[in-house]
């Protein structure tokens, strides 16, 4: 550990390891040594606080070859000599602060705290998303995708991801707020347990997603004509009820086909795609039967089926969240 590596420490070299003797022949570390680890709470708080500033700082950092030029005003001119710009991921340092944050901060789920609650800037994240996008065609790194969970949004100003692959990214446990997911790939991911205001995922792939216990702020959800199959679309009926969650609003979308969403296959290579159109439905069904935007004999017209082993299947569920008995994850 050499004292010119920017992560050397002082610390460690002359004080961790003179508690012991330590035998630099030997793989076996020391009892003394385990017990008190070098690195502790204290040192674990200030790593998570460095990820939070890295992530919620202006800067943006990109891994290529350069060629400093002439200053042009208040700017630097600066060469690209091995890559085109679009073609790099930027903001390298901020995905990697994102996967430490969580990893050390986000330990259980279950508890609730997160270390994305603790951004100030938390729209960064979703900056973080487009530049991916746009340098790989990719929602997020695949190690990164589950680390979008407990984001806690503040600022008023809108959020564009439209036409962007958002797949399987995980935003369970966050508060979304002025988002516009229109046209973006949604599959398979999750809402589960979110607080939506000013939320925009019309005519958006919906296959895989999950909204389970969610809530919506404010008059509306917009929904319509997003797919939750690769042949079938959300309900009309249903998007207009949560197009108008405030009574007093009448917005309705314009309805260019069938007002039916028509369910086809019955075999037992589709009885887990039948799940998994339900699956997608449940959170939304369940926030509009508490908010008596519609009843479960509403909910059943919006479907018909391609035989009578889907329809008993389909509307055994559908049945099941009348009685409270779909158990949400």
């Amino acid at each position: 550990m050499g004292e010119n590596n920017t992560l050397h420490s002082q610390a460690i070299q002359f004080k961790w390891f003179d508690r012991v003797g330590f035998n630099k022949d030997s793989t076996a570390i020391s009892d003394e040594l385990l017990e008190n680890w070098a690195i502790n709470n204290e040192e674990l708080e200030k790593i998570i606080h460095l990820a939070k500033e890295i992530i919620d700082s202006k800067t943006t950092l990109v891994l290529a070859k350069t060629e400093p030029k002439n200053a042009l005003f208040n700017k630097e001119l600066t060469i690209f000599t091995n890559m085109q710009m679009g073609s790099n991921p930027t903001d390298i340092d901020k995905w990697l602060a994102l996967l430490v944050g969580n990893i050390l901060h986000t330990d259980n789920e279950e508890e609730r705290v997160f270390f994305n609650g603790k951004l100030d800037n938390p729209e960064n994240l979703f900056e973080m998303i487009r530049n991916w996008n746009y340098s790989n065609s990719a929602s997020a790194p695949v190690w990164a995708r589950k680390y979008f969970t407990g984001i806690k949004m503040q600022k008023s100003h809108n959020i564009n991801l439209i036409s962007l692959n958002l797949l399987r990214l995980n935003f369970s446990y966050s508060d979304l707020k002025n988002i516009d997911m229109y046209h973006s790939n949604l599959f398979g991911t999750k809402f589960n347990n979110c607080v939506f205001e000013h939320i925009n995922m019309s005519n958006a792939t919906l296959i895989g997603a999950r909204f389970d216990n969610i809530q919506i702020i404010g008059s509306m959800l917009e929904i319509g004509f997003s797919r939750i199959a690769d042949d079938i679309l959300i309900p009309i009926n249903m998007a207009n009820c949560l197009l108008n969650i405030d009574s007093k609003m009448h917005t309705f979308y314009i309805n260019c086909g069938s007002e039916i969403s028509y369910i086809r296959y019955h075999t037992l290579k589709f009885v887990s795609e039948t799940h998994e159109i339900f699956d997608t439905l449940r959170g939304l069904l369940v926030f509009g039967l508490e908010k008596k935007l519609f009843d479960i004999k509403e909910i059943k017209s919006w479907f018909e089926y391609g035989d009578d082993k889907t329809k008993e299947e389909f509307e055994k569920l559908i049945n099941k969240l009348g009685k409270g008995l779909v158990a949400l994850e």
